[in-house]
Parts: structure tokens; C-alpha cells; sequence
């Protein structure tokens, strides 16, 4: 029997895709140099994210579930997707800042409001905790 897989047509499915697959290469592919992220240089960032995915493995998860919300504090108007650790179940928040078929920027949102009731909300992953003072 042979599976079927979803095309990935825009920068933002492959994003939420890569980010599921925890394919730190592929997200490193598909941001540019240009912009900040999380108000980090693109490298930093992907070294920061790297160590939260690193986070997620130790813990026994392969993949992380995608739960489609948006920021319930500081911006509103941003969507994003709650990842959600398929054994673990530790999540992280990102928001996708995306402007066209480009993403602006990545960043996690501290209070991310989705549909979706059975999350422990103590058990959120950083890709920048809050209580490190730390130069990357």
C-alpha cells in the first residue's frame, strides 16, 4: 500500500513541517541570513533551537505534535503552533512572523492560546530561558 504525502507549497508548511520533524538542516535551509531571530543572529538561533530539540530527544520524543494556535499577550494578531513532544508531551511556543512566502521572523510566545485543553503549561521548553543571562 503505498502512503501519500502532503506537498509542502508554502515556506510556513515547510517551517511547521521541519520544525515537527525536529530537522534542524532543513530550518536552516528554509531561513535566511538577513533577519534576526528572537532578536539573534540566524546562527545563534539555530544553535539555541538545536539544544531545545536535543531537549525534546533526551526526553524519548521522535516528533513533535502541531497545535495551531495564536499569542494570548503581546501580539495578538501573531499564529503559531504549540509543538508538543510525542512522548514527552513538553512543548514549545513558536510564532511565524511571515511576510509573503518569507519568514520575518521565529520566535516563541510565552502564553500561546489553543483549542486544545490536556497541556501541562509547567512543562514549556525555552529556546531562551528566562532565568539565563547568557551571551547565546
Amino acid at each position: 500500500m503505498k502512503t501519500k504525502t502532503k506537498s509542502l507549497t508554502t515556506k510556513r508548511e515547510a517551517l511547521v513541517h521541519f520544525f515537527q520533524q525536529m530537522d534542524i538542516e532543513m530550518i536552516d535551509l528554509l531561513l535566511t541570513d538577513a533577519p534576526t531571530y528572537q532578536d539573534f543572529r540566524k546562527e545563534v538561533f539555530i544553535e539555541k533551537l538545536s539544544r531545545t530539540f536535543q531537549q525534546f530527544q533526551e526526553k524519548g520524543d521522535t516528533f513533535l505534535n502541531a497545535v495551531q494556535g495564536a499569542c494570548g499577550n503581546c501580539d495578538k494578531s501573531k499564529n503559531g503552533f504549540m509543538f508538543i513532544g510525542n512522548n514527552s508531551k513538553q512543548y514549545m511556543s513558536i510564532l511565524f512572523d511571515m511576510e509573503g512566502n518569507c519568514a520575518k521572523d521565529v520566535y516563541e510566545c510565552a502564553q500561546m492560546k489553543i483549542n486544545y485543553q490536556g497541556i501541562d503549561r509547567t512543562n514549556q521548553l525555552w529556546i531562551q530561558p528566562f532565568n539565563l543571562d547568557l551571551p547565546f
